[in-house]
């Protein structure tokens, strides 16, 4: 494969990769050295704002600015397609929101205050831009918490049980169709048959 091709297939993704790994860094130790961790838990619902805004916004987007000769339709149809421009709108409401609760530091109120505030306002923007986007709600749920898959009880049944008498604080590593699992006492290695861990 040569370089122009894994750049046209692999390029955005690691620049955007590259640009996170410089830019998250130095805003958590922006709000760890000011002692305001609890933005965090915010911060994320500004990101989910503006990917409803995003949606809400797209119709006249394509209409009036364009989108890759994308139509609505296309672009609908195909999230992926618009990864970017929402990706975009998340970043700038995230950015907004840091900013507005950074102008709020200002004030008098508590830290916890200001970040349960933005986070109702938020919250609420999200709902609210949800609603009035051309996909609906569910649409845009389903973006942003995921697809919940429900398997039925009935098609598991336990095969065997193995009580290993140590406490594990790690998380366990499977490599192949092996489980490793570090405890306390003892490196566990987990295997169909005695062929498997080798």
């Amino acid at each position: 494969m040569d370089a122009a091709f894994l750049w046209e297939l692999f390029g955005y993704s690691i620049l955007a990769g590259l640009i996170a790994g410089a830019v998250c860094p130095l805003v958590g130790c922006f709000l760890l050295v000011r002692r305001t961790g609890f933005y965090g838990i915010t911060l994320p619902q500004f990101a989910a704002a503006g990917v409803s805004f995003a949606f809400v916004l797209l119709p006249w987007w394509i209409r009036n600015i364009g989108l890759a000769d994308l139509d609505l339709e296309t672009a609908l149809e195909s999230p992926h397609a618009v990864m970017n421009y929402h990706l975009s709108w998340a970043a700038v409401f995230t950015f907004a929101g840091l900013g507005a609760l950074i102008a709020m530091g200002r004030r008098k109120e508590t830290e916890t205050a200001r970040v349960a505030a933005s986070f109702a306002i938020a919250s609420a923007a999200t709902l609210l831009l949800a609603q009035a986007s051309p996909t609906g709600m569910e649409y845009i749920e389903t973006l942003l918490r995921g697809e919940i898959v429900v398997v039925d009880v009935h098609e598991f049944e336990t095969l065997a049980v193995n009580n290993l008498d140590d406490n594990f604080d790690a998380s366990p590593a499977i490599v192949g169709d092996v489980i490793y699992l570090r405890g306390n006492k003892h490196l566990y290695c987990i295997a169909a048959g005695p062929d498997a861990s080798e």
